[in-house]
């Protein structure tokens, strides 16, 4: 985004974006099948092409990793969801998982808030799926590569209860740690050793 638009336009662009992901990235090139996914003739279906959905793949992450503005990292993020949705474990897992370590270990609180509200985006699509199911083993796998990241902050953030931004992170820490546990507990959390530092904490 070009940091010489003004806030407000950034939103709208994040919101326009967001409304087009909600609408169209359900279609493909199977004309049958889109039509099956609308109410009726008249409504408009527009073909993001599996080429442009990988350039929008390849750039929104970082996109959302380099926003200052929450409001729009936050609509971004909520885009996000409904692209993992439909392409998640299809073909984006690896490079997800990739860009969240990235900005989880980029030391800048303003990206690891980021990589959260991307994660976040996971666990409330997969929160009810229970541990037998392979979306759940999947996520699990996802979220034992964050657990140690948001474990550590958790650690750091005890002695910053006056700093905004670790408040603020903490509490997405926390919405994401209560969805993960909404239907299955992970067996990384009841590892003796974590599970004693989240008590603890």
């Amino acid at each position: 985004m070009n940091p010489e638009n003004s806030p407000s336009i950034h939103l709208s662009a994040a919101t326009l974006f967001k409304n087009f992901v909600d609408n169209f990235w359900k279609f493909t090139d199977n004309h049958e099948l889109n039509r099956s996914l609308v109410f009726s003739d008249k409504d408009i279906i527009i073909i993001v092409s599996e080429k442009e959905k990988i350039e929008l793949r390849n750039e929104i992450l970082g996109i959302i990793g380099n926003s200052q503005d929450k409001k729009v990292m936050k609509t971004l993020a909520e885009a996000v969801r409904k692209i993992f949705y439909y392409d998640y474990f299809r073909c984006w897992e690896d490079q997800v998982l990739l860009q969240i370590q990235e900005l989880l270990n980029s030391k800048n609180e303003s990206k690891f808030y980021a990589a959260l509200q991307i994660f976040y985006q996971l666990a409330k699509l997969y929160e009810n799926e229970r541990e037998q199911s392979k979306e759940r083993k999947m996520y699990s796998k996802a979220f034992q590569i964050i657990f140690p990241y948001i474990t550590d902050f958790i650690i750091y953030a005890k002695d910053k209860l006056d700093n905004d931004i670790a408040i603020i992170i903490v509490k997405k820490i926390l919405k994401i740690f209560y969805r993960t546990i909404n239907a299955d507990i992970p067996e990384i959390i009841v590892n003796s050793n974590y599970f004693k530092v989240w008590m603890e904490c």
